[in-house]
């Protein structure tokens, strides 16, 4: 960082070597023969005895005809001997004495110098910026105002980011220096692929600066904005276009009105810079075509980003050639575990199945309070992966799991996985009882002594061989000492095996189904084995017509969602009007899975993000996009971390928050200890 201070200093002593005070002096003959004396050491590299002669003649003549130029030149030793600290005061000092010397300039521009050397990038274009304008002011030389534009210049190259540059700008105080400052964020906007706030820095230029100087680079870069001012979006849907009605091809079709709509309103929109069109291939949902069309908009130049494809499989089969070329690709839909995994370059737009599974354990610990869980879930599949989400945030977020059961998809009777986790929460809840008959685990005595029982309480206990309450022993936490040190204990509790006693040390059961045919199955059978507890459940439970059909024990059951639209709001019912005019249908699910994430696209390519590598930088920082069907947070894994939570009240189904997996862990949340 240096060596640019020293290459810009090189031409440093050609502004000092002639006098021109705009003030009242006093000729001195012996003052012109100590400057000369001090300038020939300062130009032999000899700065210390240069420093004494020019701070010699500034002590000892009253100001005169060397004044100013030996203050400067002083300074400039100074900065050249690395007595940093001592050029900035003597450069400060004369800026304050002289404010009409025409050395001025020169002095704002050491100043940068000395600034620039200690790092102090933004206080160094800000003197750099003053020596230019000054020297414009007073018409000094062309050639110096060239050095002194030359130096803010590579400073704002090599060092300045967008804000400061901005900042800059704005205390510029003549209308050239504000239209270099201009020019300069558009070039720099440009360097980036910032299209947008290229074109933007050019209209300020246009409107602000009219006539000014730099007309010529202006419409070099008024060329190169252009050039690059229209990007493509390539779409890979199955559109299924020589196959006849069918539900899938309805899909498909759905999801491109929703890309279309968002793109026909951000063309229409009076802000935008960069064009955007769309490449639309048909994967007919074959992996094999997906992959052919997506290496075909790959080798397009223009693409910037795939949109799509709409499911998993053939999402998967497009990956790894969309890694390798460094193209972003956005699915809207696809929620399968591990696509985004794959590489830098893949986005899910929708939650996979382990970020469902995390929201229900997310919403049931830190908004329902829950602390206690059981799990039942097919064994394989779907269900699988969610309850394996779930359980892994339970303990993150410090919750207990007493028990997990796996069941057989299409299985009807649960009664094995039900039994086993209703005798473990019936145990959880038992008092424990320690046994002092027959033969004693000496382990056991050694730590219920360390827990700070007696041991002639013990040898009494041993010597009557009885049966003793736990609590009695140990107290209320007995059952959590017994526990955690592992002593040998029996819960002989009635209520255990019995299905009149309710089961109420579990909060809520967690049961992530592979169909809305298995509500009532499972409802319906957690009743029966007489469990207190709230339901929670997976998006397979947002069937109403189950629902009802099961309400007696259903009611209050709470699950997740990808997918809710406030059908009262604004700006859903403007959108649903302007769909329906140019449709001439509603807006279905698929078209908001499609607009919303073609619109998360095109904000970002608005805000800047026109190459494939910028676009995967600003996805990657997507935390919280306002979207009509969801919200859309990236940041993490690259899978959208927003789900909604919802609630069936026994009449229909109700929204009643929306929650964020990737929120970090709070203090009061601890690693739980219980087990899957």
């Amino acid at each position: 960082m240096r060596l640019l201070a020293f290459a810009i200093f090189g031409c440093a002593g050609l502004f000092a070597t002639h006098e021109s005070v705009a003030q009242k002096v006093i000729y001195i003959e012996e003052a012109d023969i100590l400057f000369r004396r001090a300038l020939d050491k300062y130009n032999h590299s000899y700065y210390d005895d240069a420093i004494v002669i020019f701070d010699g003649l500034l002590q000892d003549f009253p100001v005169n005809q060397k004044t100013t130029a030996a203050f400067i030149m002083k300074a400039k030793a100074l900065f050249r001997s690395g007595n940093l600290v001592e050029a900035d005061r003597t450069l400060k000092l004369f800026l304050t004495q002289f404010p009409k010397s025409r050395y001025r300039p020169d002095a704002n521009y050491s100043l940068g110098l000395v600034y620039l050397t200690i790092h102090r990038y933004e206080e160094a274009a800000s003197q750099f910026l003053a020596a230019w304008e000054e020297a414009r002011a007073l018409r000094i030389s062309i050639r110096v105002e060239d050095h002194f534009q030359e130096a803010l210049e590579r400073t704002i190259e090599t060092y300045l980011d967008d804000a400061e540059l901005a900042a800059l700008r704005m205390r510029s105080t003549t209308d050239d220096a504000g239209a270099f400052l201009c020019l300069k964020e558009a070039e720099k906007f440009l360097s980036k692929a910032n299209i947008s706030a290229a074109g933007r820095a050019l209209d300020t230029l246009k409107l602000r600066y009219p006539g000014h100087r730099f007309v010529d680079r202006e419409a070099a870069l008024s060329l190169r904005v252009v050039d690059r001012s229209h990007v493509v979006l390539g779409v890979l849907l199955p559109l299924l276009k020589n196959h006849p009605p069918s539900a899938l091809k309805e899909i498909g079709e759905e999801v491109y009105r929703g890309v279309q709509f968002a793109l026909d309103e951000y063309l229409e929109s009076s802000e935008t810079m960069v064009k955007v069109s769309l490449d639309v291939r048909d994967t007919e949902k074959d992996p094999v075509i997906g992959a052919r069309q997506a290496r075909s908009l790959i080798e397009e130049p223009d693409v910037i980003a795939i949109l799509g494809p709409v499911f998993s499989n053939v999402a998967t089969s497009t990956v790894g050639m969309v890694n390798i070329y460094d193209v972003p690709l956005l699915t809207p839909t696809a929620n399968t575990n591990g696509l985004a995994a794959t590489g830098p370059y893949i986005f899910q737009a929708n939650p996979d199945y382990e970020n469902r599974g995390r929201a229900s354990a997310v919403n049931a610990i830190r908004n329902l309070g829950l602390k206690t869980f059981a799990v039942v879930a097919p064994e394989d599949g779907v269900g699988k992966m969610m309850a394996e989400g779930f359980l892994k945030e339970v303990l993150l977020l410090g919750g207990e799991v007493v028990g997990t059961q796996w069941y057989t998809r299409g299985t009807t009777d649960l009664k094995n996985q039900l039994s086993t986790l209703r005798r473990a929460g019936m145990m959880r809840s038992a008092a424990p009882i320690i046994s002092f008959e027959g033969r004693l685990n000496q382990g056991d005595i050694a730590k219920l002594v360390q827990l700070g029982v007696p041991r002639a309480r013990l040898d009494s206990m041993i010597a009557h061989q009885v049966l003793v309450s736990g609590i009695d022993l140990l107290g209320p936490n007995a059952r959590l000492l017994i526990d955690s040190l592992e002593i040998t204990a029996i819960y002989d509790d009635p209520r255990i095996d019995s299905l009149m006693y309710p089961v109420t040390s579990i909060d809520a059961v967690y049961a992530p189904i592979s169909s809305a045919g298995e509500i009532g199955v499972l409802s319906s059978q957690l009743v029966y084995f007489n469990f207190q507890a709230q339901i929670l459940g997976s998006g397979e439970w947002e069937n109403l017509f189950e629902l009802d059909a099961n309400k007696r024990y259903c009611k209050n059951v709470i699950f997740e969602s990808d997918y809710y639209v406030d059908e009262q709001s604004t700006a859903y019912s403007g959108f649903s009007n302007r769909f329906f005019e140019k449709y001439k249908k509603h807006p279905g699910k698929n078209s908001l899975y499609g607009y919303d994430s073609a619109r998360l696209l095109l904000m970002l390519i608005h805000n800047g993000a026109t190459t494939r590598q910028a676009l995967q930088v600003a996805l990657s920082t997507v935390n919280d996009m306002p979207g009509l069907h969801s919200r859309i947070g990236l940041s993490e894994r690259r899978v959208n971390s927003w789900l909604h939570i919802m609630q069936y009240n026994g009449e229909t189904i109700q929204h009643i928050a929306e929650v964020n997996v990737n929120l970090p862990v709070q203090e009061d949340e601890v690693h739980g200890t219980g087990q899957f």
